[in-house]
């Protein structure tokens, strides 16, 4: 009889000798309040995915190094980085984020009624893409389009992203706003988590920022990120997303996952464009 032996016996040793999957739940350090949707990832490697509305997670880290780090993030909080040689994969891990103080923003006064303009792609076109039968939870991936501010100051009134067709009951976004750096997105401008939600058939998705009285005053990057998906009881559960017509200076941006690299496309007509934009009030 051969004699064959399957690596059975290797499931809860170090990572990379099989598939590894790390489960977990993140909280505030003070408060031990679960933190929902937190970007977790090993960066530049398409091995991400964000948390759910109680916390917990779960990360396949079957093609990560010993020596790779997992990184925990949320606006608000400081990033928590863990090596993943130092985690334990055959127990439940706790991960707990610190909350970083926020400055107060500068109080400006508005005029009553500013002027008011569309940087970006508002014009869709016919072409879509998208799926059906999509999962529940997002993996953090993210969308989006440069702005150019051409030097002038704007406050921002709110982003805009357009869906072709979108038969599931809801959906959640995050919207992110960052500033550039090395022709990628850096860090975020907001100061705290920001989202919109669609219902089925709702094709201009608005999120209004006035409130927030944020101020565009360099070229930025502007991105939306599917969070959860409410399916519908009937029909396919489609989600297809439309490419837009004109702002040929804008380049496209876009990860798979939570910390994965950056995609940058090339200007219009080169690659096929999103349909996003802001619509913003002269400062």
């Amino acid at each position: 009889m051969n004699k064959f032996f399957l690596p059975i016996l290797c499931i809860q040793v170090q990572i990379g000798v099989t598939a590894q999957v790390l489960h977990g739940i993140i909280r505030d350090s003070k408060t031990d309040k679960a933190l929902p949707y937190v970007h977790i990832g090993v960066p530049n490697k398409n091995m991400g995915t964000i948390s759910h509305e109680d916390g917990r997670f779960s990360i396949d880290l079957s093609k990560a190094d010993r020596d790779d780090s997992i990184f925990f993030s949320r606006i608000g909080y400081a990033i928590e980085k863990k090596q993943i040689k130092s985690i334990i994969l055959s127990q439940e891990t706790q991960i707990k984020l610190v909350e970083k103080p926020q400055q107060l923003m500068e109080v400006v006064v508005r005029p009553d009624k500013p002027k008011t303009t569309k940087l970006g792609r508002f014009t869709p076109s016919k072409i879509t893409i998208g799926h059906s039968l999509t999962k529940e939870f997002g993996l953090g991936g993210e969308w989006g389009l440069k702005i150019s501010n051409h030097g002038k100051k704007y406050w921002i009134d709110n982003i805009q992203f357009h869906m072709r067709f979108n038969t599931v009951d809801s959906i959640l976004f995050r919207i992110q706003i960052y500033s550039i750096k090395d022709d990628v997105p850096d860090k975020s401008l907001l100061s705290h988590e920001t989202f919109v939600s669609s219902r089925a058939n709702q094709h201009w998705i608005v999120r209004n920022l006035e409130k927030e009285y944020l101020i565009l005053d360099q070229d930025v990057i502007i991105t939306y990120e599917v969070i959860r998906v409410y399916f519908s009881k009937k029909g396919d559960n489609e989600i297809f997303f439309t490419y837009g017509k004109g702002y040929e200076e804008g380049k496209i941006y876009s990860r798979a996952s939570s910390f994965d690299a950056w995609k940058i496309g090339e200007p219009a007509p080169k690659a096929i464009p999103v349909a996003m934009f802001m619509t913003v009030s002269e400062y």
